[in-house]
């Protein structure tokens, strides 16, 4: 039975150990993202009225 407690804690330390990795890794990547990443301006230009023209036959 004592081998069954310690397995127990043993899993539940790793559980908890686990669930503070993640969460540090993901406050380390909004921090980084924050800091270092700046978003993407848009390529298409949506407040024309034509946003694309393929004439084919025209020259």
């Amino acid at each position: 039975m004592a081998v069954l407690g310690l397995i127990f804690t043993a899993t539940k330390l790793a559980g908890v150990l686990v669930t503070i990795t993640v969460a540090a890794n993901a406050l380390s990547f909004s921090r980084y993202r924050r800091k270092n990443l700046r978003p993407i301006r848009p390529l298409i230009d949506e407040s024309s009225d034509t946003l694309a023209n393929f004439d084919v036959g025209a020259e």
